[in-house]
């Protein structure tokens, strides 16, 4: 979609005191700076989910040469899990095709904004796709490696911790996804109405 397009319908709009809206100029710096920081921490993750995904697999093989198959089977969670991570993320990023640039004005920034309530979904549950299932697998790790001792309790606890951090930062990155939503759809209700 031409952004000039999209400038010119919006400047176009009514301007009252009910109907604020964003200025364009900072709407799209928004949508672009979160569409880098979503390709960034895609890439940063994929790179760290083929070191996991190497280490654990590694240590798997290493495991169950030894006979020691619960290391193994939790490496192996592990390991799974790095393996989909990557394809997750891919998969929430291309969730809402672009719209062409020949479709209305109304259609890409809907589009805009679904591409945003994805993500923001995403973050929101990342507790259920992103730190349970790593978090399960070190911790069956730690026990099966060194058993119920008061290290391995201490460090189960610190993967708890930092558990709990990240969920509360993916919510924290959520909210933006949120207001950057919201602030599309601001712009999307007037000239909603205007094609209706």
């Amino acid at each position: 979609m031409d952004w000039e397009r999209i400038r010119e319908a919006w400047q176009r709009q009514p301007t009252d005191g009910a109907a604020q809206t964003v200025s364009l100029q900072s709407l799209r710096e928004r949508d672009r700076a979160l569409a880098r920081a979503v390709r960034t921490r895609d890439r940063v993750e994929a790179v760290a989910a083929v070191l996991v995904l190497a280490f654990f697999a590694l240590v798997g093989v290493a495991a169950g040469l030894r006979g020691a198959w619960w290391v193994a089977a939790s490496a192996a969670w592990i390991a799974a899990w790095a393996a989909w991570l990557p394809w997750t993320l891919r998969r929430a990023r291309h969730a809402v095709p672009e719209a062409a640039p020949d479709q209305p004005l109304v259609l890409h920034l809907q589009r805009r904004r679904d591409a945003a309530l994805v993500q923001a979904r995403l973050l929101d549950r990342a507790w259920r796709w992103y730190v349970a299932p790593p978090m399960l697998g070190a911790s069956a790790f730690v026990l099966a490696s060194s058993g119920p001792t008061p290290g391995a309790l201490i460090t189960i606890a610190a993967f708890v911790a930092f558990g709990m951090l990240a969920v509360w930062l993916n919510r924290r990155a959520a909210k933006d996804f949120h207001a950057h939503a919201a602030a599309l759809q601001r712009q999307i209700d007037p000239l909603a109405g205007d094609s209706a």
